[in-house]
């Protein structure tokens, strides 16, 4: 039985999705080894040899062209801020993380204190109920804390899982009432670790575009959040489906009364 709290099954086959990775993941092993090449060259002030590059890589020589355009077109600045283009994306009107507590973000749930992780038995039993018992045997090996965590540990790199797990929980926390495009959580998440995240994505567009695929394949599946309905390509691309929290998740997560005391009073 399928309820409320999930999407309808995404269009594409196991087949296109794994043909979608491998592309994803070609793309950006292009666009880091380019970035590597170029850049150095382009501070150093030596021209950079386009044909002598692809013909050591392979890679097409349009394709590395594109891609040389693109940064130099495409450079932005850190800390992160939102182009006026992305203006109506950005969310206003909650708490913004005080800086004495960003530190936190780095560390599991347990060890951020940021969150209250239900453990209560009768808790427990209503999350297994609206997630439709599709969890119980995982939840039971690894416990709730080890279910919710190992979601972003199993598809980001360890040194920014817990940082983006943190965040998009803060901000699902304040605004997930709402449908809100994914475009806007990442967006924010950008604006709140903005250096970190695109140490490991080089540019803004690819964390959004990543993020947004991981919230579809992931977090809606796993009843953390909802969306209204059955994406197209360039929306997941561009981030632009709506989702909002589940009652699945505001059972399972919350932010903990000494943050929520030490946020307002910071404000």
């Amino acid at each position: 039985m399928q309820d409320e709290y999930y999407s309808e099954e995404p269009h594409l086959t196991l087949q296109e999705r794994r043909a979608q990775q491998e592309k994803a993941m070609y793309e950006v092993s292009m666009f880091l080894q380019v970035k590597y090449a170029f850049c150095p060259a382009r501070d150093a002030g030596v021209p950079f040899d386009v044909e002598g590059f692809c013909s050591l890589s392979g890679y097409d020589i349009e394709e590395v062209e594109a891609i040389i355009q693109e940064l130099v077109e495409d450079e932005f600045e850190l800390p992160y801020v939102v182009s006026p283009k992305d203006l109506a994306f950005e969310l206003t009107g909650f708490p913004i993380p005080p800086d004495a507590l960003k530190p936190y973000f780095d560390s599991n749930l347990v060890d951020s204190n940021l969150f209250s992780v239900a453990q209560d038995p009768n808790v427990m039993k209503a999350f297994s109920i609206l997630t439709d018992k599709a969890f119980d045997r995982e939840i039971e090996a690894y416990g709730l804390v080890g279910f919710v965590e190992a979601m972003f540990m199993r598809h980001f790199d360890k040194a920014i899982a817990c940082i983006l797990m943190n965040s998009f929980f803060w901000i699902l926390s304040y605004n997930g009432d709402r449908w809100l495009p994914v475009r806007s959580y990442a967006l924010e998440m950008l604006k709140l670790f903005g250096e970190l995240i695109i140490e490991y994505y080089t540019h803004p567009k690819k964390f959004i575009e990543a993020f947004s695929l991981f919230t579809l394949e992931v977090l809606v599946p796993k009843g953390i959040c909802t969306s209204k309905a059955t994406p197209l390509a360039e929306d997941i691309e561009e981030g632009r489906f709506p989702i909002r929290a589940t009652v699945a998740f505001k059972t399972l997560v919350r932010l903990s009364d000494e943050v929520i005391a030490d946020t307002l009073g910071g404000r």
